[in-house]
């Protein structure tokens, strides 16, 4: 469509994260429009796998175990079956994992451009990939839970972050009203639970199963990681390991439960 070659059409509910559509139009001159999405997605692999690993790091500070949990999240199913394919949920988990790591700079060091640095950073991946929106939720538990501040700072820095992460989608999205009448509350009215065609009436069996896909073996050592943090009751990580809880749970906003939005809950599932 944006390079005006035969079969062009345009979705409105695509242009609402429109990056890896334009990125791949710039690289439509050395590769096939399909390919250029699986070009991306190998740059965000990479990229990303390394930014878990400075996570784990950065929690633990045990090089073994960043290695485990890059491991783990690099050859994880929906990582492999979906991440590296012509989607663009891998680089919705980059800049959630990119701004994460940057909020828990910010924990440690509380200024304004930590701040700001984090929400933009989730604010642009919201133009990739609609999960990023894990990112500011984390960014408001992490706050809540962990950040040694009073409640009028915690409300100052999360005023700031929220005007930093919406400024971006915001301008995107009256772009796109003035151009198709089209915005997120559109998007989400047409794909809400309980709407015609969404696929949340399935087993609670096909629900159980699509959870173990996200990490397959990998759960075994989730469940052992939970029970280790539990006895070693270190407080300051405990609440940072809580504060990614809530950003978990954002799955079920969608209207199906699928591993690849389940998949999500990676930053918790690979630290534990």
């Amino acid at each position: 469509y944006f390079s005006d070659l035969p079969g062009g059409e345009v979705y409105p509910q695509r242009l609402l994260k429109p990056m890896p559509i334009l990125i791949g139009v710039a690289l439509t001159h050395i590769l096939p429009a399909d390919k250029t999405l699986i070009a991306q997605n190998l740059v965000y692999y990479l990229l990303s796998v390394f930014l878990v690993f400075l996570l784990v790091w950065r929690l633990y500070n045990n090089e073994k175990q960043a290695f485990y949990g890059a491991l783990l999240y690099m050859a994880a199913y929906p990582m492999l079956a979906y991440g590296l394919a012509s989607l663009t949920d891998l680089s919705g988990w980059f800049f959630y994992i990119f701004s994460a790591l940057i909020a828990l700079n910010f924990l440690k060091n509380p200024r304004l451009k930590m701040a700001i640095l984090s929400g933009l950073v989730a604010g642009l991946g919201m133009l990739f990939k609609e999960n990023a929106v894990a990112a500011p939720v984390f960014f408001f538990s992490l706050a809540f839970i962990a950040a040694k501040l009073s409640f009028k700072e915690k409300i100052k820095y999360l005023l700031v972050y929220g005007l930093a992460f919406s400024s971006l989608p915001l301008i995107n999205n009256i772009i796109m009203y003035k151009l198709y009448s089209y915005t997120y509350l559109d998007w989400f009215g047409q794909n809400k639970v309980g709407s015609s065609g969404n696929l949340y009436v399935i087993s609670f069996f096909r629900v159980l199963i699509e959870i173990a896909r996200v990490l397959l073996i990998g759960w075994i050592f989730v469940f052992i990681g939970a029970f280790k943090e539990f006895a070693a009751k270190n407080s300051e990580r405990i609440k940072v390991l809580l504060s990614f809880i809530l950003p978990s749970l954002i799955i079920f906003a969608w209207t199906y439960p699928h591993n690849r939005m389940l998949f999500v809950a990676f930053p918790l599932l690979v630290l534990l």
